[in-house]
């Protein structure tokens, strides 16, 4: 092949690489440098594959016909038939596999595949595209990650103190992936509130519960923006657990006839009443999720 078609072979690999969701996602990693490195390793492959088809194809009764076609169109430039057909290979052929359907679910419901063909086509793209990023940050990512990812897919709430002191308790609101310019992620919170900046003691100040179950309310205007950098602890949240600590800890610290036992109490009524709303919304949430994913295997 003439050294000026090797661009073509560098950018059927380089097509593969970034549209393959097998390697899209772990290709965010590389540096220029490495990923270059790949794009070539995978264009060689290409290459090779379009290659033995062009010379299978010449024993083929089509060959003299769509030979002669080509000559008088383009010209007889030698290998430019083969570098063509690598970069179709590298385009079409990751598209197509990203939108398989599982073995089972196919099988499964054949006729119902084909039926909903447009539909289907979308929702396996989207669940494929998922299990990739899922996969990838499994292998490669940090724990913070590797956190933020199983809260998103397990539809878990998290809770994330900053580094100013601010504590919040939600949803995350999208799957991550490794691309290192992406360093915010979004959080659709629960609850809010701060640390003592002296004893570190979580102190709830608001419940978005209740608010978020009003039908004139759009819960996205409340997601919040949080630097991955900025984040100096993070877990799981779990609010039932949360308020029956706080009680423990409340019965310990009161003393009985004090002036301010009023006052805590109707502060653990409202705690119980953020839990319960909270869990009311985060049972809607994973209904919402179930029909979604019987709707996929449908």
């Amino acid at each position: 092949m003439p050294t000026n078609f090797l661009i073509l072979p560098l950018l059927a690999g380089f097509l593969f690489v970034n549209i393959s969701h097998r390697f899209r996602f772990r290709a965010q990693r590389l540096d220029g440098y490495r990923l270059l490195l790949e794009s070539a390793f995978a264009g060689a492959v290409l290459v090779t594959a379009a290659r033995i088809l062009v010379v299978g194809f010449r024993y083929t009764p089509w060959w003299a016909s769509i030979h002669r076609l080509w000559i008088e169109g383009i010209g007889n430039i030698p290998y430019l038939g083969t570098g063509v057909i690598a970069v179709l290979l590298g385009g079409c052929g990751p598209w197509l596999w990203n939108h398989r359907p599982g073995r089972r679910t196919f099988w499964r419901d054949f006729g119902g595949y084909f039926r909903h063909f447009p539909r289907t086509w979308k929702r396996t793209n989207e669940s494929n595209t998922e299990a990739a990023i899922d996969r990838e940050i499994k292998a490669h990512g940090d724990g913070l990650i590797k956190l933020l990812q199983y809260a998103a897919t397990r539809e878990r709430l998290i809770s994330v103190t900053l580094d100013n002191g601010k504590w919040y308790a939600g949803e995350v609101g999208e799957s991550l992936n490794l691309d290192p310019q992406e360093a915010y992620f979004r959080l659709l919170p629960l609850f809010s509130g701060y640390r003592d900046k002296d004893t570190l003691r979580l102190i709830q100040v608001l419940s978005y519960a209740g608010i978020y179950l009003r039908k004139d309310v759009d819960k996205r205007e409340f997601e919040v923006t949080i630097p991955l950098k900025g984040i100096k602890t993070a877990s799981l949240w779990n609010q039932g657990a949360y308020e029956e600590h706080n009680r423990e800890i409340v019965a310990q610290d009161s003393v009985p006839g004090s002036a301010d036992e009023t006052g805590k109490a109707e502060t653990e009524t409202g705690g119980l009443l953020g839990a319960l709303l909270a869990g009311l919304v985060v049972i809607a949430g994973l209904w919402r999720g179930r029909a979604r994913r019987r709707g996929g295997r449908g």
